[in-house]
């Protein structure tokens, strides 16, 4: 699961879920959006909660998002937010996964079972420093190092 401001710009993570599917996994992806009238995704197996889709308390009225909380069971929920957004936070709450994961936040310390420190990096303002800025994905690498750590745990 996921936050972005635009449905056109989670490419990544569409390769990412892919990626996954390719080894195996059986793979749901849940995105949120703080816009209105977004619950369309042009990407595969997408579910997507905007406004729309969100009481007065902040949990998810998604009919998808509903069924998925109701119908499914998962091994493990990756949480890929850089940003606390409520409607996700109460879907973290509420999904049935044996574990949960995401970036190291006192908030969601009681809720994820694994957590990933990671740092953004400082980049300077030279032409390299910019165009490493430009590069940088901070989903791409949350995913990367809490896939990195559940392999090492696997092998053990």
């Amino acid at each position: 699961m996921f936050e972005s401001d635009w449905l056109e710009q989670n490419y990544d993570m569409q390769e990412l879920a892919d990626e996954w599917r390719k080894e195996g996994k059986k793979v749901s992806v849940c995105q949120y959006t703080d816009k209105k009238g977004t619950s369309q995704s042009s990407l595969d197996n997408f579910v997507v909660i905007d406004q729309n889709d969100v009481d007065f308390w902040g949990r998810t009225t998604s009919i998808a998002a509903r069924r998925m909380l109701d119908e499914d069971e998962f091994d493990i929920v990756i949480d890929l937010t850089t940003t606390q957004r409520r409607p996700l936070i109460y879907l973290l709450i509420e999904v049935k996964a044996k574990m949960k994961c995401g970036r190291k936040s006192e908030l969601m310390k009681k809720i994820y079972d694994f957590q990933i420190d990671i740092k953004n990096p400082e980049f300077d303002d030279s032409e390299e420093g910019m165009a490493a800025r430009e590069a940088y994905n901070e989903r791409k690498e949350l995913a990367d190092q809490i896939v990195k750590y559940l392999k090492i745990i696997q092998k053990s």
